[in-house]
């Protein structure tokens, strides 16, 4: 039987149930465009992307400095028999700079890289002038755990550019509404 996000989430637990349905929610509601995932750790979340579109109308990037990182996320497609995913780039670079050079517009940002107050920070400034309007950044780790994420995210998506949808399981989704 091959490997699914959910299997993968309650094995490794690096993230739960409830960020993999968060995920899903938000991947079905695109027609297309990009979603980025900052921190490919067992490759859970790039999965459950994967699983919602799986003729990938959408363009998936994953970014992590560690290529231990990024070969077991390909280990984990490989596990659920999506070995050379279709519109999937993988880079090995530190996410805030990943951000700094990038040049395309996201419609679904995952945050889930460097979790200290600093770290989130530079990932938020890097990344945010890439949001598309009505786009969505899922900061995941928003929890007492890690309170950088919280602090940094509070802080910088606010209102009246960015507005909270929700806060399930590890995970807060924000919407850039201008």
């Amino acid at each position: 039987m091959p490997l699914t996000s959910e299997s993968l989430a309650i094995s490794r637990q690096f993230c739960c149930i409830d960020d993999i349905s968060l995920i899903k929610r938000v991947v079905i509601s695109l027609q297309s465009g990009l979603v980025v995932i900052l921190g490919s750790g067992a490759g859970t979340m790039s999965l459950a992307v994967l699983e919602t579109r799986p003729t990938l109308t959408i363009g998936l990037l994953t970014v992590d400095h560690k290529e231990e990182s990024l070969a077991y996320e390909r280990e984990s497609w490989k596990a659920a028999c999506k070995e050379n995913p279709f519109n999937v780039v993988q880079s090995l670079k530190d996410s805030s700079q990943a951000g700094r050079d990038f040049t395309r517009s996201v419609d679904f940002l995952v945050i889930d890289s460097d979790h200290t107050e600093w770290g989130v920070e530079k990932d938020l400034r890097a990344w945010m002038k890439h949001i598309k309007t009505n786009g969505h950044i899922m900061l995941h780790d928003y929890t007492d755990i890690y309170p950088g994420t919280k602090i940094s995210a509070d802080r910088m998506l606010v209102e009246p550019m960015w507005k909270v949808i929700t806060t399930e399981g590890w995970s807060r989704l924000y919407q850039k509404v201008r």
